[in-house]
């Protein structure tokens, strides 16, 4: 399985689709549009594990007695009822249904690489690292079938279709994934160290970055951007890509006509708190954002989780900073290598691929 750390080193599955096909429209991906606002998470997270014994395997069941093998990327549906999770190492597409968090195998062959298509376990994939619902409401699947290269849909009827053959664009590995509402696919591909974007008809352009095999960091509109071994994305309502810029320790903010600033970090590795490059990041991988365009961060070096609020100030939601699974307050609970992200539209419930653990956490206030 690729890690990301370059600096540092058909059990339930008709119920589970039934569960997905039944989802309201209403609510949008990464974040949604919802008129009404609360208050997001703030003075008191509390970290649970949802899913995942912490050992190594693929069992579908109920919360604690599921098991995963080294998860990355993780979303939430419209209906904010299921997430889908890119069970990497299984090389597997699972859902957690989170009204009784019942997880499902929805397609992919337990312990077997490929690129077959196919309904639900007889399709295949290669180390997906990362999978979105589509921006439709319709819950259809977009997955980072990444060893393969290539871009993979789910119907509601679990059926797998390969979307797009990467070696086809010029994306050389397709590493994260967004969608926005207009059904507008965002590929990260750390070996090119750029952002692609990928029309509904499959035309493929390239975002902001240099489209290089040598990495960088420029803030600039386009091709005059550089990333350095860029993974998880995040799209706002407005189609503003948000980019965990793993090497360069960054978060960066790309508009829809490509112009790329610095959001939050240094870019010198720490767990520095503060506003704008005041902050510092360590390897992050995974981003999501809210309704208010506050980003979420899963540290993965720090082993922390993090927001950035919409101007750039950075606190610390939860994580000590050492490796563990404990949990109980933001202050206290620990996670070993937290990879993928996904946040419910009001910032009120945070939920983390904890990969190292094989666990789903979920951060509520």
């Amino acid at each position: 399985m690729k890690k990301y750390f370059f600096a540092a080193g058909l059990v339930g599955l008709a119920s589970s689709l039934a569960l997905l096909a039944s989802c309201s429209s209403n609510a949008v991906q990464d974040g949604g549009a919802q008129a009404s606002h609360r208050a997001a998470l703030n003075v008191s997270p509390i970290v649970q594990t949802i899913a995942g014994t912490g050992d190594f395997g693929a069992t579908d069941g109920v919360g604690l007695q599921s098991t995963f093998g080294f998860p990355i990327g993780v979303a939430i549906d419209h209906s904010e009822q299921n997430l889908v999770i890119a069970d990497t190492s299984n090389s597997l597409i699972r859902s957690l249904e989170l009204n009784g968090n019942s997880v499902a195998t929805i397609a992919g062959t337990v312990g077997i690489e490929g690129a077959a298509n196919g309904v639900g376990t007889n399709a295949s994939f290669g180390n997906p690292h990362y999978a979105v619902f589509d921006g439709t409401g319709n819950n259809n699947i977009f997955v980072a079938d990444t060893d393969n290269n290539l871009i993979r849909k789910i119907d509601r009827n679990s059926v797998v279709a390969t979307f797009l053959d990467c070696s086809t664009t010029p994306i050389a590995d397709v590493a994260g994934i967004a969608i926005d509402s207009l059904g507008n696919l965002y590929v990260a591909d750390d070996v090119k160290n750029s952002i692609y974007k990928i029309t509904p008809s499959a035309v493929t352009t390239l975002l902001a970055g240099g489209d290089t095999l040598t990495a960088g960091f420029a803030d600039g509109t386009g091709s005059a951007a550089r990333f350095a071994n860029p993974a998880g994305l995040a799209v706002d309502a407005d189609s503003n890509v948000y980019v965990a810029d793993v090497n360069n320790n960054r978060i960066r903010k790309i508009t829809p006509a490509g112009v790329v600033t610095t959001l939050a970090g240094s870019g010198t590795p720490g767990a520095a708190d503060g506003d704008g490059t005041g902050a510092s990041f360590f390897n992050p991988n995974g981003v999501a954002v809210d309704t208010n365009n506050a980003v979420y961060v899963a540290d993965s070096g720090n082993n922390k989780i993090r927001k950035v609020q919409a101007n750039g100030h950075t606190t610390t939601i939860a994580g000590t900073g050492a490796a563990g699974s404990t949990n109980g307050s933001g202050a206290t609970a620990t996670f070993d290598d937290p990879t993928g992200i996904a946040v419910n539209a009001l910032g009120t419930a945070i939920y983390v691929i904890d990969s190292n653990n094989n666990m789903v956490r979920r951060i509520s206030s």
